[in-house]
């Protein structure tokens, strides 16, 4: 008897521990990863024109003398205001011109004072009859002549003055560096080209496009620019040139699209735009693997505030590889597009992945 007592006290004991075992704390909540796009409106049959943003109006730069470059100051892309310096030459030839057209200037100054001091004496004695008028004729000459010497040797100290500034090669507008053709200790000639720099404010889209779908573009038409690595940013774009004639190889026709203030979104040369017709029908598509079908609705997840968020949607057309959505979402929303199946309301994601549209 006391041993079945003694057993049952075991057997209640060990379910004790099994219940106790049983309660531990739940451990943090899962945290799942999701690949996931930006939902975005876009033309309805994907007629968007890619190509490179290119400066309208570019200032070549040239050295106004020639020399050796001791300092380069700027690199292509760089960003640059007006008067900042582009690169410099060797001062020392053109110093010790201007020190030795200064020195002239000095000479030239002692001799005009020697000769209107001589011109003066002369006029002096040849009114009181003490000389001949061709000694009067030759001092009044000679001063003319000193004074002529003397302005020619200011405008060479001018030039000289001047040519020095020139031994610095400074930009003459804000903009983009979008060539250097000279590099530190290389000889430059003057006058030729060495730099290019781009305005900032004035760039067009060019793109090239088939002569059937250039056709359809004519100077004034509105179009709407996105950056590709900004595809939520939106510009303004006017058509303003439209190539008559198409490439005889590739058998495109060239089109600049202005666009209106790209330093908006720091728009600058060599950026890759889209452009689409302003007023052409623009929708929301998604693809397929967004879409969730269970009992008879159609949903799809969206992520909002880190957590996932079942939203039905009214599609307007359905392929094996997208859909287009006519409502349940809007342009911005950031959809979840893998793995819909697993997902439970509310769960927590976490976005390591991006698809673009």
């Amino acid at each position: 008897m006391r041993r079945a007592l003694a057993a049952c006290a075991l057997l209640l004991g060990a379910s004790g521990l099994g219940a106790c075992s049983s309660k531990e704390k739940p451990g943090p909540p899962v945290v799942r990863p999701a690949l996931t796009m930006l939902v975005e409106l876009r033309p309805a049959d994907h007629t968007a024109f890619v190509g490179s943003a290119e400066p309208r109006w570019v200032q070549e730069l040239a050295f106004r003398v020639g020399g050796r470059v001791i300092r380069r100051s700027a690199s292509v892309g760089d960003h640059v205001k007006l008067g900042a310096e582009i690169g410099a030459l060797d001062p020392q030839a053109l110093l010790f011109a201007m020190r030795a057209a200064e020195a002239n200037i000095t000479s030239l100054n002692a001799r005009l004072s020697d000769s209107s001091r001589l011109h003066v004496r002369n006029a002096a004695l040849f009114e009181q009859q003490g000389i001949a008028r061709s000694s009067a004729d030759d001092a009044l000459s000679a001063r003319d002549v000193a004074a002529a010497q003397l302005g020619e040797g200011q405008a060479r100290l001018a030039k000289a003055r001047e040519d020095l500034g020139y031994s610095v090669l400074r930009s003459e507008l804000d903009g983009f560096v979008t060539r250097i053709s000279f590099e530190v200790g290389q000889t430059v000639d003057d006058q030729r080209v060495v730099a290019e720099v781009a305005r900032t404010d004035a760039l067009d889209l060019i793109v090239d496009l088939p002569e059937s779908a250039a056709r359809t573009v004519h100077v004034g038409d509105r179009f709407t620019i996105s950056p590709a690595d900004a595809p939520g940013a939106k510009l303004g774009g006017t058509a303003r040139q439209v190539n008559p004639e198409a490439d005889e190889l590739t058998r495109t026709r060239r089109i600049w699209i202005a666009i209106e203030d790209p330093q908006k979104y720091g728009v600058r040369p060599g950026t890759t735009l889209a452009a689409t017709a302003a007023d052409e029908p623009r929708v929301l598509r998604i693809p397929a693997s967004a879409i969730l079908d269970k009992f008879g609705k159609t949903s799809v997840w969206v992520v909002d505030e880190g957590l996932a968020r079942e939203r039905p949607v009214e599609l307007g057309g359905r392929t094996q590889t997208e859909a287009t959505v006519l409502q349940g979402i809007k342009d911005g929303d950031r959809l979840i597009i893998a793995g819909v199946h697993g997902l439970t309301e509310n769960q927590r994601v976490r976005v390591e992945g991006e698809v673009r549209p």
